[in-house]
């Protein structure tokens, strides 16, 4: 059986993550409702899907909201489901009548969070309005004074309200004024650059590291002397050489420590060290440092089974850069105006084209849940679309660790 699914992060009002809508096919050919809203799969797909896979392989442990019609909600499977992991999206969709009412009322006795997806009101879901405990607003489908009345109307019932489709910080921080709790889309959208931010000193270090790393006529010597020059790059340095010796051998000196973790593998670790050198804005940019991360080893994993292992360096290099722009607030060209990169790397990142483009845009694709695009894709670069949901999954625990790592 085939399964493919993705995640979309879900913010709270500190821009934490609350959360992750699992979007999900049966295949990449599956029929795709307008403007990403996953229709439910059968209730036996999805029961096996989940059960199968492990909700928790998915969401990192935070609630997992799971998009339900009427099939699925009135089978009874959604009880073989933890609780305490799940929330049952009620599609738009489904009827609210005497059955519906009466099994959303009955899961949310057993303890089971219920949210109302694309939410308009209409007297006869006030049976439901009651039950909610989460209400989801399209604020694309409404002017902000249709989107006040609705929130006005919304707030008198006991439920977090959502705003779904916030596509910039500006429409973000209108709806938090207007009282919701919840926020899905700004991770997905790129947010305008509000103000430019400088690179930082630690940055420049960095990148001028990484462009010695690549030249070959730079001496051990001259990259030992860079090291030395910053005491927190030199102790973490220092670290990973002592988790890396083997035997017990002693780290001598900086210049053994490059000598004995290699040039290749160091300036890997100094793309991580960007990327998360460049988290400022709490769990927003905690969120974009993680998808950079599953997208590198999602890239990378794709093109090792893809046949091309000798582009998987570059296209780990590409998926953890793609979104480097929005996390410095920096456009990518002056990014790359301080990195020495191969020409088809820049073109990939600057306008995702080149030799390198097609593994990239596959990769995108599945995140974002472009499921046709994704049969497309694949099947223009001889991927197995069959195999694209395990590569995900093991990129997010491979993500899961580095990011444990860097929090140590």
């Amino acid at each position: 059986m085939e399964v493919f699914v993705t995640r979309q992060p879900i913010f709270d009002r500190h821009d934490r993550v609350a959360g992750y809508e699992l979007l999900y096919r049966r295949s990449p050919t599956s029929a795709r409702a307008p403007q990403m809203v996953t229709p439910a799969l059968s209730t036996r797909v999805i029961a096996d899907a989940f059960l199968g896979i492990g909700v928790h392989r998915v969401t990192d442990g935070r609630p997992a909201y799971l998009n339900c019609g009427r099939e699925l909600l009135l089978s009874g499977l959604l009880e073989l489901f933890d609780p305490r992991h799940v929330v049952i999206e009620l599609l738009e969709t489904v009827e609210p009548d005497d059955e519906v009412i009466a099994a959303c009322q009955a899961l949310s006795e057993a303890g089971y969070r219920i949210a109302l997806d694309d939410f308009e009101y209409r007297a006869r879901w006030e049976p439901l309005l009651r039950i909610a405990d989460v209400i989801k607003v399209d604020v694309l489908a409404h002017s902000p004074a249709e989107l006040e009345k609705a929130v006005a109307r919304l707030r008198r019932y006991n439920a977090m309200l959502l705003a779904e489709k916030v596509e910039s910080a500006e429409v973000r921080d209108r709806c938090l004024r207007l009282g919701f709790d919840l926020f899905q889309g700004f991770h997905f959208r790129r947010p305008e650059t509000v103000a430019h931010r400088d690179i930082s000193v630690a940055q420049i270090r960095i990148l001028k590291l990484m462009n010695l790393m690549r030249d070959l006529n730079i001496p051990d010597a001259r990259l030992e002397d860079e090291f030395r020059a910053d005491v927190p790059l030199s102790y973490k340095l220092l670290r990973m050489a002592n988790s890396a010796a083997i035997g017990g051998i002693g780290i001598q000196s900086l210049g053994h420590a490059i000598r004995l973790l290699g040039r290749q593998p160091l300036y890997r670790w100094l793309s991580l060290l960007l990327l998360s050198s460049a988290r400022r804005r709490g769990g927003i940019d905690e969120e974009l440092v993680h998808a950079s991360l599953v997208r590198a080893r999602f890239a990378e994993l794709t093109a090792q089974h893809a046949g091309r292992a000798a582009d998987a360096g570059a296209l780990f290099l590409i998926g953890l850069f793609a979104r480097l722009d929005d996390l410095l607030g920096t456009p990518m060209t002056e990014i790359l105006d301080q990195l020495v990169l191969d020409a088809p790397v820049r073109e990939a990142l600057l306008d995702r084209a080149g030799p390198y483009a097609d593994l990239l845009n596959l990769v995108e694709a599945y995140e974002d849940g472009r499921w046709e695009e994704v049969a497309r894709l694949a099947a223009a670069t001889g991927v197995a679309a069959a195999e694209l949901t395990e590569h995900y999954l093991q990129a997010l625990s491979w993500a899961r660790v580095q990011r444990i790592r860097d929090e140590d």
